[in-house]
Parts: C-alpha cells; sequence; structure tokens
C-alpha cells in the first residue's frame, strides 16, 4: 500500500471512530422509571400479634342426667353460671385494607355454676324434694378467625367477624345435695373437646402504624360439656352418669391491642388508603 494509500485509509477511520464518538457524545438515554406497586404484600410488614382479656357472660340450655327420667315431674328452678375472666393471644395476617385472619389460644378462667331442680316422684303433682347442684367449669379454646374491616373514619375501624374451633371444657368439683334427704352425690373432675364457633364486632383504634387498641364483642358457642360419673355420699356407683352440660353459649366483651411486626398498622395510615373524614 503506498504512502498516499495509508494516509487514506488513517483519514477515514479518524473521520468514522470520530463521528462515532461525537453521536454517542449527543445521545441521551430513556429516563428509568421506578415503578412502585401499589400493593405488596411484605410477610413481615403484613404479620401482626394480638393480644386481648376480658370477661365473660356465660349460659348453658340445660343439664341432662340418666336419673332425672326417673321422676314422673322434674324441673329446674334455676341454672346459671358467674361471669369470669378470660386471656388469649393470636398470631394473625392482614391481606389487604379490608381483610385479615388469625389463629388464637385463650383461657377462659375457671367460673362457678349454681343449679336447682325440684321433682315429683309420684305424679301427684305435689313437689317432694330439690336437688342443689355446684360445679366448677373452665375452658382452653383454640380458634380460627376471619375480620372483615369496615372502612377507618378518625383512626377508628368497625369490624365484623366469625370463627371455629374447639374448646376443651373441663367440669370439677360438681356436688349434688338433695334438701330433703340431706344427701350428697359428687363427681369426678372430666375435662373433653367439642367443636365452638364464634362471631365477632368491635372497633379498632390506630394510635401508631404499629398498635391498634381493640375493643371488641363475641357471642361464643362451645357446645356440650360433661362431668365424670356421679357418685353417691355412700360410694355407689351403678350406673354411668355422669352430667351432661349441653349448648353451652358465652357474650364475651374483650379488650386488647394488635401490634404490626412491619409497621403495617391497618388504618388510615398504613399505605392502603382507608377513607378518613
Amino acid at each position: 500500500m503506498g504512502k498516499s494509500s495509508k494516509s487514506l485509509f488513517i483519514g477515514a477511520l479518524a473521520s468514522t471512530l470520530f463521528s462515532g464518538v461525537a453521536f454517542a457524545a449527543d445521545y441521551i438515554p430513556p429516563p428509568i422509571v421506578d415503578f412502585e406497586p401499589e400493593f405488596e404484600l411484605e410477610l413481615g410488614g403484613n404479620l401482626y400479634l394480638r393480644g386481648y382479656v376480658g370477661f365473660t357472660n356465660q349460659e348453658v340450655d340445660r343439664l341432662d342426667n340418666a336419673l332425672f327420667s326417673n321422676p314422673v315431674g322434674f324441673e329446674f328452678l334455676s341454672s346459671e353460671f358467674e361471669a369470669g375472666g378470660l386471656a388469649g393471644a393470636a398470631v394473625g395476617y392482614r391481606f389487604n385494607e379490608w381483610f385479615r385472619a388469625d389463629i388464637s389460644a385463650e383461657y377462659r378462667m375457671r367460673t362457678g355454676y349454681d343449679g336447682l331442680d325440684r321433682y315429683d316422684t309420684t305424679g301427684d303433682g305435689t313437689w317432694d324434694g330439690t336437688n342443689q347442684y355446684t360445679a366448677d367449669k373452665s375452658e382452653f379454646l383454640v380458634m380460627a378467625n376471619a375480620f372483615v374491616d369496615l372502612g377507618t373514619y378518625h383512626g377508628i375501624t368497625p369490624y365484623v367477624g366469625g370463627g371455629i374451633g374447639a374448646s376443651y371444657t373441663m367440669i370439677d368439683n360438681l356436688t349434688d345435695t338433695n334438701t330433703p334427704t340431706s344427701s350428697v352425690a359428687y363427681a369426678s373432675d372430666n375435662g373433653e373437646w367439642a367443636f365452638a364457633w364464634a362471631l365477632h364486632a368491635g372497633l379498632g383504634y390506630e394510635v401508631s402504624d404499629r398498635v391498634t387498641l381493640d375493643f371488641g364483642y363475641r357471642y361464643l358457642d362451645i357446645g356440650d360439656a360433661s362431668s365424670g360419673d356421679i357418685i353417691a355420699f355412700g360410694g355407689a356407683n351403678n350406673i354411668a352418669n355422669p352430667m351432661e352440660f349441653e349448648g353451652i353459649t358465652s357474650h364475651d366483651v374483650t379488650f386488647g391491642f394488635r401490634y404490626a411486626l412491619g409497621g403495617f398498622g391497618g388504618g388510615h395510615s398504613s399505605g392502603y388508603g382507608h377513607s378518613s373524614y
């Protein structure tokens, strides 16, 4: 290649390189847009803990025993539980601004039971005697609960919900005192599992993005329970005859808190855009 040819080649190459550099210098890359999703299911952000205490107002539909069929006439004059306390805790997950769910474990403290019946053994219309019953009852309750939050107004969020689970109910210290004969029978302690269900309603007050105070009402059905076999004062127990407590229900009032593990309080400041007036 001659000297002039080399000069032309070098000149053409330099021109191409410089034009490319100039073009690159003039090129402006498109802006990078960081799209932030409106809704994210972050595990730590949506998990919450719930703790609560409260009191119970319990009722029983009826008591039944194998020996109740012997008198011709028989009726209960009174049958009631004392009010009692409760304490529980739950682990929950908030799916969106409206829906959350949790699993709870609860101890329902010991409450006393008092009952009184009367009976007519001959059917002549005259009441022949009465039985006075006393017992203690307590429960351990586990529930799976679901809640619907109905919108936040000035930091207050009303909610409704329901739950299903199981109750281990213990009947202890049952005694049966027959007033006319001054005889006493007693039953051994017994505990058993039964299906339980509940309906919830309440208010949440958002203190911060992590803490929500919770005021709740619950209608609870814990099913049936029974004592051990009833044993006569002299030790006789000729028939398997536990006292059956059928249809135990409760009207519960609770006060507690929800603590969001990831700063997700669930009210208008949670990022979900609840209404706030």
